[in-house]
């Protein structure tokens, strides 16, 4: 059994990271968003990290984009920005994190240092007990 799981994983990985693949209709709207809004940014991505979790294909992202829009705005001002324009996904989905830069503060070959912090899911630990 706990093979198969291996397996699926791995395979879900590579599906949900690969870009050739086709994005689901969430990181669709999602990444559609943020081209409407941030078409001037220097930097935009968004990442589904569902692989890393048992919730679903399209429960968990990442984004992370550099705009001038964010010059002289706090974090939590930038992240009220993203949670207001994103208010339908983000009713649809688990998680999402973000890194949200201005472009004071980025460097061309920043995308390599950035990591995204994200907590395990609550019950995680108890997902994997059931298996």
């Amino acid at each position: 059994m706990m093979r198969n799981f291996t397996h699926t994983r791995i395979l879900n990985r590579f599906l949900t990271t690969t870009r050739s693949c086709i994005a689901g209709p969430i990181e669709k709207k999602i990444q559609n968003k943020l081209d409407s809004i941030f078409s001037d940014a220097s930097f935009k991505e968004v990442v589904n990290t569902s692989w890393k979790h048992r919730r679903g294909n399209e429960t968990h992202f990442e984004v992370i984009l550099v705009s001038d829009k964010f010059e002289n705005k706090s974090i939590l001002e930038r992240n009220k920005m993203l949670n207001e324009i994103l208010v339908e996904e983000i009713r649809q989905i688990h998680s999402i994190s973000f890194k949200l830069l201005p472009l004071s503060k980025w460097e061309l070959n920043n995308r390599e240092k950035i990591k995204i912090k994200n907590p395990s899911c609550v019950n995680r630990k108890i997902n994997l007990k059931k298996k």
